[in-house]
């Protein structure tokens, strides 16, 4: 057998190697198609029985992409203050925290006649975290906290209309609970639910 011959005869064994080896496009059965998946499925030649030898390629479907709308719920509240608690958050933080305000607004009344200025914000809760503004200058009150950043959200029955969200501040050992009003036509409940839902 001369050189030529001998490479024509090694192509063409390797193009049918190449070719026995490719997956295969084939149509589902009507038991598989009826669970409306997709009406093609790739299989391998081998995991087909063409072949004995064990094969580590895995059968797959195309499984159509499905459009998800991204929920972003917005709440209306009054920011009251921010204070340093042992985590985890605990209702009774929330009530500590309302007290340690309403403490501070008495004392601003009897000394200076007037009450701490109240902040309104506006909350838009949604899967990237939380962005929060003041209604009255929201181009350069504006801030954002991933969910990453925060750990729990509670409020407590004796305060129905206060909860609160805590932000890691250093590590483990110490968060940052920031307590807010309800102001609008979400309860408590509701906001909490939110953001629950996200975390």
């Amino acid at each position: 057998m001369d050189k030529k011959t001998a490479v024509d005869n090694l192509q063409k064994e390797t193009k049918s190697k190449r070719i026995r080896n490719l997956p295969v496009l084939r149509k589902l059965s009507k038991k598989e198609s009826s669970k409306n998946i997709s009406s093609f499925k790739f299989y391998d030649n081998e995991a087909a029985g063409r072949n004995n030898s064990n094969s580590s390629f895995e059968d797959f479907v195309v499984v159509p992409q499905e459009i998800v709308e991204e929920k972003v719920y917005n709440f209306q509240a009054i920011y009251l203050c921010s204070t340093v608690v042992n985590p985890p958050l605990r209702p009774k933080h929330v009530r500590d925290c309302a007290k340690q305000y309403q403490k501070q607004n008495e004392k601003l009344l009897k000394r200076l006649g007037k009450t701490q200025p109240k902040n309104d914000v506006k909350m838009d809760v949604g899967a990237d975290g939380v962005a929060m503004y003041d209604t009255l200058r929201p181009e350069n009150s504006q801030r954002f906290f991933p969910f990453s950043d925060i750990h729990l959200i509670k409020s407590h029955p004796d305060y129905p209309d206060y909860f609160a969200f805590s932000t890691v501040v250093t590590g483990d050992t110490k968060h940052k609970c920031h307590l807010f009003q309800q102001i609008d036509d979400y309860s408590c409940g509701e906001i909490i639910k939110a953001f629950e839902s996200f975390m």
